[in-house]
């Protein structure tokens, strides 16, 4: 029990992870149900810290009466009255760990809701039941399955990508996978339209952008037989093998030139080759960027907190390209089986960022993360371009940070940061 109740690599909650997701489906209203001080935590300090903004979603919070008999009474009545002010095409009730511990019945409420509104509710479990907290977000996208419509006129040339997919990472997908066309991304970055949900079905392969879309896939592949590429495409090797796939998959003959790609890459090798870098708490995405890191030649060493089949493929590109990767769930070993060495980057979520200023090295923060999560070559030249402009910047922002630090703390604290910027930095007292 103690390595569950430790913190963490991701540092955030699963409620959070699937409200977060949910909240990119256009036309969907989210509903959180959990426990008070948990939702007020959600929509403040988490939300705050991981998107720079609360969240404002609707929901109940349990009194100590309703912790131990339920809520569904207050769930049921606050949900008709939401769909009846906001008209919403769907409803997904979130279910927290307290609800979770009380074996609540929320099922039986979302079907009531839907027959009497015409409304569809769907139910999503995400607390302590999830290995790991973006796996939250792995429930949110398991249960949408629910609004999915078998429909006739399926295509094996359209392609669904299942995770967060950015704009950039839409078009260089059909750019690469052409003559196929995207039909569904769940999903985008700046919101889906609830209809691209709806027409799922109509696709002839998924293909997953990130490690907690696994679940998702197979579930897809059980109840609509719509077959799934087990290979996520970042970084090069497995960029290639997943466009191999799904051409094997569909049938659909995929002829794409990567050598105008290739070229840049092999120029951004030459200038990261054999710099040194540590990811970790990257908030789900440590597979997709240790992947990229390697593709640039760089000495990779990541720790994540869960790594299903889905991730093997990369994985094994990892390795065979001399990076080092651990599964540890508990943040502090992490950091205890890392510090003493040194690295030119950290990239992780900002618990991590006190160890690169101790290691003197550039840190990647979680909006940086976001940026970096692009699939295909695109997003090992991105990634690139964003590690050799630090490279280039390092003494000049680094004795920035020294000057400001020293003018804020010095007066208080008595002690100043000295170093010419490369290395460790030391403090003197």
């Amino acid at each position: 029990m103690r390595g569950y109740f430790e913190p963490q690599p991701e540092g955030m909650c699963s409620t959070f992870y699937a409200t977060f997701f949910l909240s990119k489906v256009n036309g969907l209203l989210v509903y959180i149900h959990a426990a008070r001080d948990c939702v007020a935590n959600l929509r403040c300090h988490i939300s705050v810290a991981r998107l720079g903004s609360p969240l404002y979603t609707p929901g109940t919070v349990f009194n100590e009466r309703e912790a131990i008999f339920g809520a569904v009474d207050k769930v049921y009545e606050a949900i008709r009255q939401l769909i009846e002010r906001k008209r919403p095409k769907a409803v997904a009730i979130i279910e927290g760990c307290t609800s979770l511990t009380i074996n609540e019945d929320l099922m039986s409420v979302a079907e009531q809701l839907s027959e009497e509104t015409g409304v569809p509710v769907i139910v999503v479990k995400a607390g302590y039941n999830c290995r790991a907290e973006y796996m939250g977000a792995g429930e949110a996208l398991k249960s949408l399955i629910d609004l999915m419509d078998a429909q006739e006129g399926a295509e094996a040339t359209r392609f669904n990508i299942l995770g967060y997919a950015t704009l950039h990472g839409r078009v260089h997908m059909s750019e690469i996978l052409k003559p196929m066309k995207l039909n569904s991304a769940i999903v985008s970055s700046e919101g889906s339209p609830i209809d691209q949900i709806i027409r799922a079905p109509l696709a002839g392969v998924n293909i997953p952008l990130h490690v907690f879309a696994e679940e998702a896939l197979k579930e897809i592949m059980r109840r609509f037989g719509i077959p799934y590429v087990d290979v996520l495409p970042y970084g090069t090797a497995p960029t290639r093998l997943a466009v191999e796939r799904v051409s094997d998959v569909t049938g659909v003959k995929v002829d794409t030139r990567f050598d105008r790609w290739e070229h840049e890459v092999e120029k951004l090798k030459d200038k990261l080759s054999g710099r040194k870098v540590l990811i970790a708490s990257s908030l789900g995405r440590e597979v997709n960027l240790a992947s990229i890191a390697v593709s640039l030649g760089m000495e990779t060493v990541v720790f994540t907190s869960y790594a299903p089949p889905l991730a093997r493929e990369n994985v094994s590109f990892i390795e065979e390209n001399g990076g080092e990767f651990h599964q540890e769930r508990s943040v502090y070993e992490t950091i205890k089986r890392v510090s003493g060495e040194e690295f030119d980057f950290v990239i992780g979520n900002w618990i991590m960022g006190s160890l690169a200023i101790d290691m003197g090295a550039w840190f990647f923060s979680r909006i940086s993360i976001a940026n970096m999560d692009v699939p295909g070559f695109l997003g090992v030249i991105k990634s690139g371009r964003d590690f050799v402009r630090k490279l280039d910047g390092k003494v000049r922002r680094f004795r920035d940070f020294m000057r400001r630090f020293n003018l804020v703390c010095d007066p208080f604290l008595e002690y100043k940061f000295e170093g010419d910027g490369i290395g460790e930095p030391e403090l003197v007292f």
